[in-house]
């Protein structure tokens, strides 16, 4: 099916599959479809929401709410495309949908992928431009953002366009019975390259910039330790601390995005350069082998629903338009003060501390809000 999911194992494991399902036992599958449910529950639920606070507040930052918004929208199409499908597949050992939707869903499911992870690099890049080049980059960002989330999106169809072709339903028996599978139609060179130009395309090129981006914003934040204006010792340390859970969350992010991302990868790129593997001869080696796919599987999954508390949640503003809207739809459940969220990851002035700069001040700390 798509590259993030594992080739079926009703021919692939063995010449005469000793099971159909990937996982006979039930209680093993009950759990699998409680796992994956809650996680596209949590991620439909956290992205959704985070998509109704960013169109309604007006105190969330206005310079990346568009990519926000877009970051969302690619996630949400992660959880209805990519969980859904790949783990039922997979774990029945054969495709229970419309024929019609076989090439379909692979397609979406890799233009989701490939748009979510490349609007998190462009986030990067652009936070990198803000910050170290916030002049420069000002006029330009807003003239061609709305540009740029087409380009990604187009982007990541192109890199998806392969399946379209070669994904196709494939007839097998099983025990006298007849099945359909949604199966990509590789040759085994075309399949490596494919794979291999996945891996350089939707993780290692990105991460590779998203090092390179938050390494030279966290050396700007630590060199720049000086804040413009009269000494000020609360000011100054205010202005560390704010900096230092900066630094965090850059770090953070990219932690993340490696954790869940890098296990299915080199997954599959073991499975195509090492096919051997595939073939277990003993119940506990298959077992072991079907729980670390789905392990790697779940923990690219999980990254859809990561994103809405790194990005969004971790930010004062948006907790801030989170209880607004909340005390709007459920006054007596909700009745917040907007004071009780001053925690950010903004560096912005505090509003308790004696003010002794300018607006010139103000705004280049403003330049840092990520």
């Amino acid at each position: 099916m798509d590259p993030i999911k594992l080739m079926n194992s009703s021919n692939q494991f063995y010449n005469e599959p000793p099971q159909l399902e990937a996982l006979s036992f039930y209680p093993w599958q009950i759990l699998l479809i409680l796992i994956y449910s809650l996680t596209a529950f949590i991620s439909l639920g956290s992205n959704a929401l985070t998509i109704l606070i960013l169109l309604r507040s007006e105190q969330v930052s206005t310079e990346l709410w568009k990519f926000l918004l877009n970051l969302s929208i690619s996630d949400i199409t992660m959880a209805l495309f990519c969980i859904p499908f790949t783990y039922t597949n997979y774990m029945l050992g054969r495709w229970i949908f419309p024929r019609f939707l076989c090439p379909i869903i692979p397609f979406f499911q890799v233009t989701a992928v490939s748009v979510s992870i490349w609007t998190l690099t462009i986030i990067g890049i652009d936070r990198f431009f803000a910050i170290i080049y916030p002049f420069r980059s000002m006029l330009w960002l807003k003239r061609h953002k709305v540009i740029t989330i087409y380009g990604i999106w187009l982007f990541g169809a192109l890199i998806a366009s392969p399946q379209l072709f070669y994904s196709r339903i494939e007839s097998f028996n099983y025990r006298g019975q007849q099945y359909d599978d949604c199966r990509e139609q590789f040759s085994y060179n075309v399949g490596l390259l494919y794979t291999i130009f996945l891996f350089l395309f939707t993780f290692f090129l990105p991460i590779i910039a998203l090092i390179f981006v938050y390494s030279r914003i966290c050396l700007h934040l630590i060199n720049n330790t000086t804040v413009p204006g009269n000494p000020d010792q609360n000011r100054d340390k205010y202005c560390v601390n704010k900096k230092i859970k900066v630094i965090k969350m850059l770090v953070t992010i990219v932690v993340l995005f490696a954790m869940c991302w890098f296990p299915i990868h080199l997954f599959q790129l073991l499975v195509w350069f090492y096919p051997s593997i595939q073939k277990q001869k003993t119940t506990f080696s298959y077992y072991v082998y079907v729980g670390s796919y789905f392990l790697c599987h779940w923990l690219a999954m999980a990254h859809s629903f990561v994103n809405p508390f790194v990005y969004c949640f971790m930010s004062g503003n948006f907790r801030q338009s989170l209880g607004k809207t909340l005390s709007h739809c459920w006054p007596r459940l909700f009745n917040m003060n907007n004071q009780n969220y001053t925690t950010s990851t903004t560096l912005e002035p505090n509003p308790q501390i004696n003010n002794n700069n300018n607006n010139d001040n103000h705004q280049q700390q403003q330049r840092f809000h990520l």
